[in-house]
């Protein structure tokens, strides 16, 4: 009997809730089918917006590796060309990617095409390692590639014009790689030690000496000069036979050829 009851009360409760969800349907279903449609909606529009920015970082990472850098021509449109797509360009891992690219090319073509290295590209370089390090100071391997960028363009700067105040640039570079703990095991942490350690090296000024001034020869400095040799006659059996067919050639008006080929001789007139 209890349990017919407790059957009872439960349907009782199955038949009210549905009451009042019918009631609540019918007094607001049309906004609650407007917020589902919204719902959608959104997911449509979101699902469309990613797969468009996945195609369009795709075609960024497409354009950048069509770049040539196999001359100074090439070299400076790409460069060009890429400092366009970066400062366009909204995904993190690409703008890191193309800031490094920016330096480290930047760099190559400053020895390349001047000697000392160009002032135009060397700060172009420090540019874009001065951004890395701005925008991703946090991430490892960018502070680690912008310090070690930075402390290459301060050498070239010292390359220049011999500053010493372009050492202590570079050294503040390398050291803030060696004291950064993330960089313990990382390429750029062994670079910069090696580096410093040859700083001295690096930094120093190599001048050449230049030659004295030549004398100018006057007739009282040939007064110095040994005398010349006195020529000694010998008989014509001493003098060697090639020697002496080119007098007698000389004497006659003939000179005597010789054919590699065959090994002949031949008499020609001298045209002179």
């Amino acid at each position: 009997m209890k349990s017919e009851r407790r059957h009872e009360l439960k349907e009782n409760d199955l038949s009210h809730m549905l009451e009042v969800a019918k009631t609540y349907l019918n007094e607001h279903g049309t906004k609650i089918l407007m917020i589902a449609l919204v719902v959608v909606v959104v997911i449509i529009i979101a699902g469309m917006t990613a797969r468009s920015r996945a195609v369009a970082l795709e075609d960024l990472w497409q354009q950048k590796a069509e770049l040539k850098y196999d001359t100074v021509e090439n070299s400076t449109a790409s460069l060009d060309r890429l400092s366009r797509l970066t400062s366009d360009a909204t995904d993190r891992h690409f703008v890191l990617t193309s800031l490094v690219d920016q330096g480290a090319q930047a760099l190559r073509l400053a020895r390349e095409v001047d000697d000392p290295p160009s002032a135009e590209w060397n700060k172009k370089a420090g540019e874009a390692f001065n951004a890395l390090l701005t925008r991703f100071a946090n991430n490892p391997i960018a502070f680690g590639a912008a310090h070690c960028g930075l402390a290459t363009v301060a050498e070239n700067e010292f390359a220049r014009d011999g500053k010493a105040e372009h050492k202590e640039t570079a050294r503040r570079h390398l050291k803030a790689v060696l004291d950064n703990t993330a960089l313990n095991g990382v390429p750029y942490y062994q670079l910069a030690k090696d580096r410093i350690a040859r700083l001295d090296e690096v930094f120093t000024v190599v001048r050449f000496v230049s030659a004295p001034p030549e004398e100018e020869v006057t007739e009282s400095s040939l007064d110095d000069v040994p005398a010349m040799i006195t020529p000694v006659p010998i008989s014509e059996d001493q003098v060697p036979p090639a020697i002496l067919r080119k007098v007698r050639a000389k004497e006659d008006g003939t000179i005597e050829v010789v054919n590699p080929d065959e090994g002949e001789t031949e008499d020609v007139e001298d045209p002179s």
